[in-house]
């Protein structure tokens, strides 16, 4: 990626990323003084060097918002999936360095659920923004990915918090738009974890 182009997104990730996070908690900041902002580079998985975008969390003691601002994407339908780890200190290599593996250990209390998505066009670029409350998974999202990760946000102070970049394939595809933008596995050919950002726990 140019410099050009990473000094474009850096500028538009730090401002529509900071400006969604206090639109987001303004209220919930008053209401509450455990609200923490964090800031993270999006990597791509196959090449953690390549950074091509930004994201940010916000944490209260309700439960987060994300905003994830990124390039270098496929066209098509493409998801956000929130990867909890509840108790990231039973994790194998400890807190801050939480792997997928981690998710099959029920001390860690992982699970996935479904964060939002996007239709990303020929440029590669997309802007993604949502949030989940601790508790149960609301009804309707797709969670149990893999099965037995049901557990939701128990705390969302503690957990360490993954979001993953999910490319579906082209809208086109088997299934149609709908079914690529609200399942972790229906609606494409070839469904592939392309990018991802890694928020390690506040207290």
């Amino acid at each position: 990626m140019s410099p050009q182009r990473q000094l474009m997104i850096s500028a538009l990730a730090l401002s529509g990323l900071v400006v969604g996070a206090f639109v987001v908690t303004g209220e919930e900041a008053q209401a509450n003084h455990n609200t923490h902002f964090q800031a993270k580079n999006v990597f791509v998985i196959s090449n953690p060097d390549d950074q091509p975008g930004a994201a940010t969390l916000i944490r209260t003691n309700k439960g987060i918002a994300f905003r994830v601002y990124t390039s270098e994407l496929e066209p098509g339908a493409t998801t956000i999936w929130i990867v909890i780890f509840n108790k990231p200190q039973h994790c194998a290599n400890g807190p801050g360095a939480c792997r997928g593996p981690d998710l099959g250990n029920p001390d860690v209390q992982g699970s996935i659920v479904y964060g939002t998505g996007y239709i990303v066009g020929a440029d590669g670029i997309a802007n993604f923004q949502g949030g989940l409350q601790e508790g149960s998974p609301p009804a309707g999202i797709q969670v149990n990915v893999p099965a037995g990760t049901f557990n939701g946000l128990k705390n969302a102070l503690k957990a360490e918090i993954h979001l993953v970049v999910r490319s579906h394939g082209a809208t086109s595809d088997t299934g149609g738009a709908v079914n690529q933008l609200t399942t972790f596995e229906n609606g494409c050919a070839v469904c592939a974890d392309v990018q991802a950002v890694r928020f390690e726990a506040v207290e």
